[in-house]
């Protein structure tokens, strides 16, 4: 069974994270569910997480730069979004790889490798669905960026190598 939170509000959330030690370059620490939760279905039981954790702690770049209305939509970051929603929507396999950054291709190309026609199609799919949102920003962090779409309800990642900007994981 998979599990995810995303909230902002503390007293919303039902995951508890105790840090072992002020956060610097690692963390460690505990994290568990304030109670338990029912399974998938009736017949499951009810479960808990209790884990610890250890990881190193990578800081984002600081944002340089906040685009929005005709700044963003003529962007290179919103232009290689483009790019490749316009590659997804063709369902050219080549031109998609072209799209995405060196560490992404090996994701795409494991997804073509598999069943091409049944990728294509999804990234199709995906593709028309993001048209139908508005773009609301381009938030620049360097050499990377995050384009938001339908006021937050969509992020694209684009990440800028050898010069030109590809979308990134």
């Amino acid at each position: 069974m998979f599990y995810s939170e995303s909230v902002s509000s503390p007293e919303d959330r039902t995951l508890l994270f105790a840090t072992a030690g002020p956060i610097g370059e690692q963390v460690a620490g505990k994290v568990s569910m304030k109670g338990t939760m029912a399974g998938a279905r009736d017949a499951d039981p009810r479960w808990r997480v209790e884990a610890e954790f250890a990881s190193a702690v990578i800081q984002r770049p600081a944002v340089s730069g906040e685009l929005t209305g005709a700044a963003a939509e003529n962007s290179p970051q919103y232009k290689a979004v483009l790019a490749f929603l316009d590659a997804c929507r063709k369902k050219d396999a080549d031109a998609i790889l072209n799209s995405v950054g060196p560490p992404s291709q090996e994701t795409f190309k494991g997804m073509l490798a598999g069943n091409k026609a049944e990728a294509l199609n999804m990234l199709a799919d995906m593709a028309a669905e993001t048209a139908k949102l508005k773009l609301t920003k381009v938030t620049v962090r360097g050499d990377s960026a995050e384009i938001d779409f339908g006021d937050g309800r969509q992020t694209m990642n684009v990440a800028r190598y050898n010069g030109a900007w590809k979308m990134a994981q």
